[in-house]
């Protein structure tokens, strides 16, 4: 199997390239909505202990906020307490199993915390619902990977290269899965093109894709 180390990891507390979350619009006035604007700022800080206190107080006020549910098992997820982040998106995926971006959210986890076969069950269910969904492809990419099943995993990250070819996460994944099946000269292109990409400005559009 491939050693994560030194692997981009999109979920990395640090990373620079970590997408940011955007806000309620200013229309949405409900009581939580406040406490849940001002998590998003803690979140996009890097403020991540803030972040699960203010979501938190959004469930509080709206315990079927789901939205708030999400983002606090990011922050979980992000300040390095996994369990929590587990049961947050555990519960968010009993209340609404068909949503695709939080069983990806979970496999990602699920990877984090090394049982990548969990990965692939959630993706796996992820992909039933949406087949292009690129974080599902590019997750799963990374779990095959892991599991040194390599043919899968450049095949899930040509898909997921096809919805974004820009992606460093996926080229770097792909560089790796490349060179250790064999074609060397082609996972270093796809990590020559991921060393490129790096150098230009990051990419922080966040998903408006909402649990």
């Amino acid at each position: 199997t491939v050693n994560i180390s030194g692997m981009a990891n999109p979920t990395a507390k640090n990373d620079p390239n970590r997408p940011q979350i955007p806000a309620l619009p200013a229309t949405e006035t409900f009581p939580a909505a406040r406490s849940y604007n001002e998590g998003v700022t803690a979140f996009n800080n890097g403020d991540y202990d803030t972040a699960i206190l203010r979501f938190t107080e959004a469930l509080a006020l709206r315990p079927n906020f789901y939205l708030a549910l999400s983002r606090r098992a990011q922050s979980y997820e992000l300040n390095d307490i996994s369990d929590k982040a587990l049961a947050d998106f555990t519960q968010l995926i009993d209340a609404k199993p068909n949503n695709a971006m939080a069983l990806t959210g979970r496999a990602a986890l699920h990877i984090k915390m090394g049982d990548y076969q969990s990965a692939l069950d959630d993706t796996n269910k992820a992909l039933a619902i949406k087949a292009t969904y690129f974080n599902a492809l590019n997750v799963r990419g990374r779990a095959y990977l892991l599991l040194g099943q390599y043919s899968q995993a450049i095949a899930d990250l040509n898909a997921a290269l096809a919805v974004n070819p820009d992606s460093i996460v996926a080229l770097i994944d792909r560089g790796v899965a490349k060179k250790a099946s064999g074609d060397v000269a082609g996972g270093q292109a796809d990590l020559d093109q991921a060393r490129a990409l790096q150098t230009a400005p990051a990419n922080k559009t966040a998903e408006t894709e909402m649990p």
